[in-house]
């Protein structure tokens, strides 16, 4: 374990935290005051920049890195900082019903957000920070940027009185072997003349996160679940605020943006806040922005899978097996020992027969309502017990 003494009394961080403390108003507010923001154009960009998001919606903050990665014309560094409300991310090719835990994203108003980018599932909040580098590609690969990239992280670190930072493995930076950071890349190839080529990389630091939520939220049941997706890989974590107590969003943006400019020798280095209201006025900004709330691309995404699920009512023992693609059921079966087989029958014919029955909690809503209308009226044991405990067992088992 790192020693709060041994890192704190740094001067570098006592520095920082000197600077910070004196501050009459918060560390956006200056920038605010002290930058302009109409710099997304598609027109290229000789300067190099640092961006801070005044936004905290994943989906939004997600839309406008997209929209510098596929539509600016990158011949300089970007850093764009930014952090989030709570959210579950996952990967582009990832399982949300395998990787989290559905259901209680719903109840507890956690967003769901789908990144373009490969990598496993995390979760964000305000006290994590997220990065992203967006690199033009010359005569450098994406692991020389990668390299590059990480050099800046740690060399932030450095700053904030933390000098045994490493980059270790494929995505991650580590404090004596305990993760501090992850990472997920994506390249751009450009043009055929070979223009145009970029690379983003991106990734989070934890400065507090909330890690009891990684449990709640990461920690699927062990269901019988298979599918074609990528698992997430568990680390040992830690917090930065077990080695810095007082740091904070605004003391990592600063030390992350002194080490950038450190690395390209503050060569016209411009730093912006990036307005909510003024990336608003982006049509394709907003246009990215509305597709990744729409459930087909967060949900509907996902690989093929099955899941199996069974529980043991007082009047059935049931086992049901879904087939899913895209987020919709394509397919089931349903086995019992129940003694109306007259239900099983007509439970099996709405899983392999009726279509566009979304895998989540309505979906499993509308299956009941299917059987309703399908079951005599007149038994009361099937619509007022069957039906009401069938779905509420499959809302929560999904």
């Amino acid at each position: 374990m790192i020693t709060n003494t041994s890192l704190i009394i740094k001067s570098q961080y006592i520095m920082l935290m000197k600077s910070l403390q004196t501050r009459s108003k918060p560390f956006y507010s200056l920038l605010s005051r002290t930058f302009s923001t109409p710099f997304l154009s598609p027109a290229p960009h000789t300067s190099i920049d640092i961006l801070h998001a005044e936004s905290n919606d994943i989906l939004f903050n997600l839309a406008t890195e997209e929209y510098m990665y596929e539509h600016l014309d990158i011949v300089n560094p970007v850093l764009f900082l930014w952090r989030n409300t709570k959210t579950i991310i996952i990967g582009k090719h990832q399982n949300p019903w395998k990787e989290c835990r559905v259901q209680l994203l719903d109840e507890d108003g956690v967003v769901l957000a789908r990144r373009k980018s490969g990598g496993g599932c995390v979760y964000q909040d305000l006290g994590n920070s997220v990065f992203s580098f967006l690199n033009p590609i010359g005569d450098f690969g994406k692991e020389d940027y990668k390299t590059m990239n990480n050099g800046v992280l740690i060399e932030a670190l450095r700053k904030l009185g933390i000098p045994n930072a490493e980059a270790t493995g494929r995505n991650d930076i580590c404090v004596e072997g305990r993760k501090v950071s992850g990472s997920a890349y994506k390249l751009s190839l450009g043009k055929r003349d070979g223009s145009g080529r970029k690379a983003l990389h991106h990734g989070t630091m934890l400065l507090d996160l909330e890690l009891d939520a990684l449990q709640k939220y990461l920690s699927p049941n062990k269901l019988k679940l298979q599918s074609k997706g990528v698992d997430s890989v568990v680390s040992r974590v830690l917090n930065l605020k077990e080695c810095l107590p007082d740091i904070s969003h605004e003391m990592f943006c600063q030390a992350t943006a002194g080490a950038f400019r450190q690395k390209w020798n503050d060569r016209k280095v411009q730093e912006r806040l990036l307005k909510i209201s003024e990336l608003e006025q982006i049509p394709k900004l907003m246009e990215i922005y509305e597709a990744s709330k729409r459930w087909e691309w967060r949900y509907g995404e996902t690989p093929s899978f099955t899941n199996q699920i069974e529980h043991k009512f007082d009047w059935a023992m049931m086992d049901i097996e879904f087939q899913v693609e895209k987020g919709i059921i394509k397919g089931g079966v349903c086995y019992s020992d129940c003694l109306i087989p007259a239900f099983i029958d007509e439970l099996n014919a709405i899983l392999k027969g009726v279509p566009g029955i979304p895998y989540e909690e309505q979906g499993m809503q509308r299956i009941g309502l299917l059987l309703a209308e399908r079951c005599p009226d007149d038994n009361e044991m099937i619509q007022g017990k069957f039906i009401p405990e069938l779905v509420r067992w499959m809302k929560q088992a999904i």
